[in-house]
């Protein structure tokens, strides 16, 4: 296992309702927050950047627009973790033709 940088972090959603349309908060319970100069000895398998002030996947699907804010955070209780509050997950991906009917 090699050591690579990154936090791992925990996605907080509602219970009972996924808005992210298929993202990464959709499947997983935890993501590694990478680019923060912290290193892990854990494989990182969905990989999470900052962007703008929230985090976003490193790897984006081709072909779809976003990404955008699918009622997601992500928090650890490390105190490595760059921000004092959670922080908005941006996981949600669209086709072209979904996005133009959800953005009248």
């Amino acid at each position: 296992m090699k050591t690579v940088e990154g936090l791992i972090c925990h996605i907080y959603r509602h219970r009972q309702e996924d808005c992210s349309n298929g993202g990464l908060s959709s499947h997983c319970h935890s993501v590694t927050l990478i680019g923060i100069g912290v290193n892990v000895s854990e494989p990182v398998g969905n990989a999470v950047h900052m962007v703008n002030g929230h985090a976003e996947p490193v790897e984006k699907p081709k072909g779809k627009v976003g990404p955008m804010f699918g009622g997601c955070f992500i928090w650890t209780t490390d105190s490595r973790f760059p921000f004092e509050h959670p922080i908005r997950l941006h996981d949600r991906w669209e086709t072209q033709a979904q996005y133009d009917v959800l953005s009248r």
